[in-house]
C-alpha cells in the first residue's frame, strides 16, 4: 500500500468515526423528542389550569415560541402516553414525534366492524 493510499484510509477511517458518533447522537436525539415534548406538554397542562378561561392560547402564542397545535400535540402525549400499555407506549416513545402522535390518533380509532 502506498503512502497516498495509507492517507486516504486514514482520512476515511476517520471519517466513519466520525459519521458512526453523528448518527448516534441524532438516533439518540429522535427517540428523545417524544419524551421531551410530553415533558413541554405537562408543563403546558399545568400552565393552562392556572391561566383563566379563553386566556391560554393568546398565552402560548405570547410565551412559548409555539404554535398552539403544536402545544395541543406535546398536551396529547402527555395525556394519551401514560394510558398505552408498557411495551406499546415503549415502541410509541422511541418513534419520531410525527410518528409518534399518529401512532396515538390511531390507538383511538374504533376497530373496523367485521363484514358481513
Amino acid at each position: 500500500m502506498n503512502l497516498e493510499q495509507r492517507i486516504n484510509d486514514s482520512t476515511t477511517n476517520s471519517l466513519a468515526v466520525e459519521i458512526r458518533e453523528k448518527h448516534r447522537q441524532a438516533t439518540e436525539c429522535a427517540s428523545q423528542a417524544v419524551q421531551l415534548a410530553r415533558e413541554a406538554g405537562d408543563l403546558l397542562i399545568q400552565a393552562k389550569a392556572a391561566l383563566p378561561h379563553g386566556r391560554w392560547g393568546t398565552w402560548v402564542k405570547e410565551n412559548c415560541d409555539l404554535s398552539e397545535r403544536t402545544a395541543q400535540n406535546y398536551m396529547r402525549l402527555s395525556r394519551e402516553l401514560p394510558k398505552l400499555d408498557g411495551a406499546k407506549a415503549q415502541r410509541v416513545a422511541d418513534l419520531p414525534l410525527r410518528q409518534a402522535l399518529k401512532e396515538l390518533a390511531a390507538s383511538h380509532e374504533p376497530a373496523p366492524s367485521p363484514l358481513r
